[in-house]
């Protein structure tokens, strides 16, 4: 079930509570995708943006072949197929340019599948809440090539001294996490997205190179969004100072990750059009869950979290740049964030005054 294969038709009404429980929280936090026929079993699929959609769109709660599964502003809706986001037909238009960590963070350790299956899968075996849950805890790097990120789901090493024994719920739960992965980079592959981040390295350009995703031996950093790859030590090793994170053994690529679309569509979008209210003009493209000023957030923070002690420029600095990633994003709002990512992080060196240090 992978998104290599851009033919994955959905789950059904059905399939979707035996997958996640009740899929109405998930759909309004657009981490599914709801599509059905609107009026008529022949209609073509209309996707219904349950967040614009709150009052007018409901679930069917007696389900029978060939009856309306749902109903939309008083009109049946019938034949309903929910998507993984990643996996959606129209997932090229449901991303606006969002930080590679939002991403992560909504839609492959927070996909509501993972997310149900992991809680299971920890209840069978503690050890993985460092793998599934959110926290301190929490694994901090992750691969992204799905057979490592398969091995670690499951745990390469088991056994009475690791405390863990795999068991059929926690292999499906990473089974869900790997297919995720795999659906993000089957659109990296497809330039669908790109990645775009600040190289570390002077040779490096800006967007993730394509060449990165076919034979994925980059790393990615849960704590800060940055894309990082596995330092060869040579002789080194024993001298190198290690850290409980395991940070020693990565060594930064691209910082600020964005997951930007490229224009490339998808074959199967074209017929595929957004119900929206009648007061709306036309459909309004869909932003996961974050808006301009959570976006900037998530890239201050990480920004903040990569380098607390050096901001490298001064605050207008950093303005100037947001407001060229997030044109809509006042000034007032980016104070908000400021704030608010500072107290988060606590990078106080970035609310100093004065000059700072444009090393990189």
């Amino acid at each position: 079930m992978s998104n290599e294969n851009p033919d994955f038709e959905g789950w059904t009404l059905e399939d979707t509570v035996q997958r996640v429980g009740d899929p109405l929280r998930p759909a309004l936090e657009q981490r599914l995708i709801v599509l059905g026929r609107l009026g008529s079993p022949h209609a073509d699929l209309s996707y219904f943006p349950l967040a614009d959609l709150p009052d007018e769109f409901r679930f069917s709660q007696m389900l029978a072949i060939g009856q309306a599964e749902a109903i939309c502003a008083g009109t049946d809706v019938f034949d309903l197929r929910i998507f993984p986001v990643l996996k959606a037909p129209n997932v090229d238009r449901l991303l606006l340019d969002v930080p590679l960590k939002t991403a992560f963070d909504l839609h492959i350790i927070g996909d509501p599948e993972v997310e149900r299956l992991g809680t299971i899968a920890v209840s069978d075996c503690a050890k993985l809440a460092d793998v599934y849950f959110a926290g301190e805890g929490q694994m901090r790097y992750w691969p992204l090539d799905s057979d490592s990120l398969l091995e670690i789901g499951e745990l390469e090493e088991h056994g009475e001294y690791f405390q863990y024994y795999p068991t059929a719920r926690t292999h499906a739960a990473s089974l869900a996490l790997r297919d995720r992965l795999d659906a993000l980079i089957g659109l990296l592959r497809r330039r669908i997205y790109c990645v775009e981040g600040d190289p570390f390295r002077a040779a490096d350009p800006r967007v993730i190179p394509e060449s990165h995703w076919l034979r994925p031996a980059l790393w990615f950093d849960l704590k800060t969004g940055d894309v990082v790859q596995e330092r060869d030590w040579g002789e080194d090793e024993v001298d190198y100072h290690r850290f409980e994170d395991g940070r020693q053994d990565y060594a930064v690529r691209w910082r600020a990750t964005m997951l930007i679309r490229t224009g490339q569509t998808s074959q199967h979008v074209r017929n595929i059009h957004a119900v929206t209210k009648p007061n709306q003009a036309k459909p309004k493209r869909i932003e996961t869950k974050a808006s301009s000023e959570k976006q900037c957030k998530a890239w201050l923070e990480a920004e903040m979290a990569a380098s607390p002690n050096d901001p490298r420029q001064l605050r207008p600095e950093w303005l100037r740049e947001a407001k060229g990633r997030w044109p809509d994003l006042s000034e007032r709002a980016f104070d908000r964030v400021w704030a608010a990512s500072i107290l988060k992080t606590g990078a106080a060196a970035w609310s100093a005054p004065g000059p700072r240090n444009r090393s990189k």
